[in-house]
C-alpha cells in the first residue's frame, strides 16, 4: 500500500520529528490511505483545501454501513484530526474540516458475573495445594469474587519467598499507589516495588499523634541503610534513623498512618522492606 503524495510529508513528520514507532506509523498510513482512496473514488482528485466535513461524514458513513466498530472508527477520526492539524501547522489549510465531526460513542461491555452458588461449589470442590502457591491461588479467588473492582497480579516463588504475601488473608489491608511519572516533581526516593526482604515490628510508640515504629531486619542488609536515608516499608517511602546493625526506626505522620496499612501492624508483624536503589547499585559496584 503506497501512501498518497499528500500523506507522505505527514508520515515523515511523525517518523523523524515525533519519533513514532513503526507500528504506529503503519496504522496512520492505513487510515489515511483508506480515506484518500475513498475520496478519489467518490469525488475525484480532491485537494485537502477543498475537503469539508461533508466529505468526511460520507466516508465515516460507509464505515458504519460496513459494520465497523465504533472504537475502530474513532481511531480513524483521530488519525484524520492529527493529519489536518499538521496541514494547518504547515500553512496548507486554514481550518480543519474535522471541527464538525462528532465521534461515535464506544460500545460498553456488560460485565459478566459468577453466581454465588457456582463460586461456593468451586471453592468447596477444588483442592488447593497446602503450600504458598495453593494459599495464593485460593486467596486470589476470594479476593476477585468479593471485590467488584479488582486487579490481577502473579506471585512467583521469588515473591513468596522474599515478601509477606504468603501471610495474606481475606480482608487484609494492603497498600496501593499508582506509578509516578518521572516528568513530575519528585520527592523522597525511587521505589521500584522490588522487595528485598522482610522485617519485623519490634516496638510502636505514639508520639503526640505521630507513630514511632522500630523494625528488625537481617544483618546482611545493614550496608544499605544509612542515618536519615530512605527505606520503603510495605510500599511506603520513609526516612530511617537510630540505625543499628539489624534495626532501624521510622516516624509515621498522621496522614500516612491513616491512609496505609501501617495502622494495622501488631507486635512482631512482618513487613516488606525495599532498600534504596542507589545504595544497592553502589554496594554492587564496590563488591565487584
Amino acid at each position: 500500500m503506497q501512501p498518497h503524495p499528500v500523506i507522505q510529508p505527514f508520515l515523515d513528520y511523525l517518523k523523524f520529528e515525533k519519533r513514532y514507532s513503526r507500528h504506529t506509523l503503519l496504522a496512520y498510513q492505513n487510515d489515511l490511505v483508506a480515506f484518500f482512496d475513498y475520496m478519489v473514488t467518490q469525488y475525484g482528485d480532491t485537494g485537502t483545501v477543498s475537503l469539508t466535513h461533508m466529505h468526511i461524514r460520507s466516508w465515516l458513513a460507509t464505515l458504519k454501513d460496513d459494520e465497523m466498530k465504533s472504537r475502530s472508527i474513532n481511531r480513524k477520526i483521530s488519525s484524520l484530526k492529527s493529519f489536518f492539524r499538521y496541514q494547518i501547522k504547515m500553512g496548507l489549510i486554514i481550518k480543519s474540516p474535522m471541527l464538525k465531526i462528532i465521534a461515535p460513542k464506544n460500545e460498553k461491555r456488560l460485565p459478566q458475573f459468577v453466581a454465588e452458588a457456582d463460586m461456593e461449589t468451586l471453592l468447596a470442590h477444588v483442592e488447593f495445594p497446602d503450600n504458598w502457591q495453593g494459599q495464593t491461588e485460593r486467596l486470589v479467588l476470594h479476593l476477585f469474587y468479593n471485590t467488584g473492582n479488582s486487579h490481577q497480579v502473579t506471585a512467583i516463588a521469588e515473591t513468596l519467598e522474599k515478601t509477606n504475601l504468603y501471610q495474606w488473608r481475606m480482608g487484609q489491608w494492603i497498600n496501593l499507589e499508582r506509578s509516578l511519572l518521572v516528568s513530575s516533581r519528585l520527592d523522597g526516593h525511587f521505589v521500584q516495588g522490588h522487595v528485598d526482604t522482610t522485617g519485623v515490628l519490634r516496638n510502636s510508640i505514639n508520639r503526640e499523634g505521630s507513630q514511632e515504629l522500630e523494625f528488625e531486619f537481617p544483618e546482611q542488609f545493614a550496608p544499605l541503610v544509612i542515618e536519615k536515608g530512605s527505606i520503603c516499608i510495605n510500599g511506603v517511602s520513609l526516612t530511617a534513623w537510630d540505625i543499628t546493625s539489624n534495626s532501624l526506626k521510622v516516624g509515621i505522620i498522621p496522614y500516612t498512618f491513616k491512609h496505609t496499612n501501617l495502622q494495622h501492624l501488631e507486635a512482631s508483624g512482618i513487613v516488606n522492606l525495599e532498600f534504596d536503589m542507589i545504595g544497592k547499585y553502589i554496594t554492587r559496584k564496590l563488591n565487584l
